[in-house]
């Protein structure tokens, strides 16, 4: 290899919670400077230096992105900025930085360059102890690691996959025409929350469409628009609970999926109903890594669901995979034959990433009252405050389900629950 081969493309910058953005980028210089404590003693002429090591190196950088969506995802990425914490930035030069933004100037030029904005960066690089994992950094080996999951399921998919026939190649097609309305059906509610998500859902699933009019369909260019279809309405709001509810209820809508038959036609389907699945799993870590988790308890129950729907799925394939014992090898399926290992890893990574984040959560703390009261002398007497709006009052409310009657007074004998 040689600089030109070993030069990226672009920049890669991962915020302090996980968020990931692409830029160009033409150039930039980097610079540090000697720490140097200086004295000058009297009647001698000169100074005299002590070596107090190095500074941080510097960073200064002008990016942009560009195309259709540039002025989206400009804005997208300026309101980032205002997040705490050092970012992930993979360097076209300098390969993986841990760096701290500094500052970040926004440079709007709608007439001279309308297709494009452009951004004047400053970043430094801290001191880092190496003992330490953030957060940030477990979110962006997540998201690492659900882009290699997808390669391996697609290279999975084009291994099993067969078109040998006008049979197998309809099998293939009414598989993906099944596989894709339940994904719309299920996350289609999720994609609505965000104007620009819902956009580019449409799209792809007019993509798909596409594919299955050609006489053969390109295995790779669906595997690869299945994933999106099935990954992108994730990100169209922040709530984890309302983001994994839906994931759960597609990968139980999948798992309900069999073969109509045994026979290459019948691992056609299996095998795409297999990418839907894997597709589905990656992106509940990305899921929890991408959203405010509130209290410990919730950590544990999402860790949980996590473990769970990975054993469900491999329960349920390897039930497919039954089906096809004692069927001649061409014929045969087995299942997550290039993927287990790389699924095992994202939910390790996702377990992680909540067992790490629950020693800085509130734990939940319940009790039985011993005389009737009213909820808001609850919220003043155990979170010190109403809150801002009755933000801590909304809590207990909610936390608690409360209704009717139960807003204004509660019985004595009730068992509540706070967050402390």
């Amino acid at each position: 290899m040689n600089w030109f081969d070993r030069l990226a493309k672009s920049i890669i910058m991962v915020s302090p919670e996980g968020r990931k953005f692409e830029a160009k980028w033409r150039g930039s210089d980097r610079s540090k400077a000697k720490k140097l404590g200086t004295f000058s003693p009297p009647r001698k002429t000169g100074t005299v230096f002590q070596d107090l090591d190095i500074a941080s190196s510097s960073y200064p950088m002008s990016i942009h992105f560009d195309g259709i969506d540039n002025d989206v995802m400009a804005n997208l990425f300026y309101v980032t900025c205002d997040e705490k914490g050092t970012w992930k930035v993979t360097h076209p030069i300098h390969g993986k930085l841990d760096l701290q933004l500094v500052s970040v100037t926004q440079k709007d030029q709608p007439i001279t360059s309308g297709n494009l904005t452009e951004f004047d960066l400053e970043w430094v690089e801290p001191l880092k102890d190496d003992s330490l994992i953030s957060s940030a950094e477990l979110a962006e080996e997540i998201q690492a690691q659900l882009n290699q999951l997808n390669l391996a399921a697609n290279d999975q998919l084009e291994a099993i996959a067969k078109q040998d026939s006008s049979f197998t190649i309809q099998s293939l097609k009414n598989a993906i025409a099944t596989v894709t309305t339940a994904i719309s059906e299920v996350t289609g509610p999720i994609a609505e929350l965000n104007a620009d998500i819902s956009r580019v859902v449409n799209e792809i699933q007019r993509g798909i469409n596409a594919i299955l009019l050609k006489p053969l369909v390109s295995v790779t260019s669906i595997a690869s628009q299945v994933q999106q279809l099935t990954q992108l309405p994730s990100l169209a709001t922040q709530s984890i609970q309302t983001r994994l509810d839906s994931y759960s209820t597609l990968i139980n809508t999948i798992n309900g999926i069999t073969p109509s038959e045994i026979s290459e036609a019948g691992r056609n389907e299996v095998a795409i109903k297999e990418l839907a699945q894997i597709a589905a799993l990656a992106t509940m870590p990305q899921i929890i890594s991408t959203g405010p988790v509130e209290t410990r308890a919730q950590a544990l129950e999402f860790a949980a669901s996590l473990q769970n729907t990975f054993e469900t799925i491999t329960n349920d394939l390897d039930e497919d995979q039954e089906l096809f014992i004692g069927e001649s090898i061409n014929v045969q399926y087995f299942s997550q034959s290039g993927s287990y290992t790389d699924s095992a890893k994202i939910v390790s990574l996702g377990i992680e990433f909540l067992l790490r984040a629950s020693f800085d959560l509130k734990i939940e703390k319940r009790f039985t009252i011993k005389k009737d009261r009213s909820p808001i002398e609850i919220t003043i007497t155990e979170y010190g405050t109403l809150g801002e709006s009755d933000e801590n009052l909304d809590l207990f409310i909610a936390s608690n389900n409360l209704k009717g009657d139960d807003i204004l007074l509660l019985p004595a004998g009730r068992e509540v629950l706070v967050y402390v």
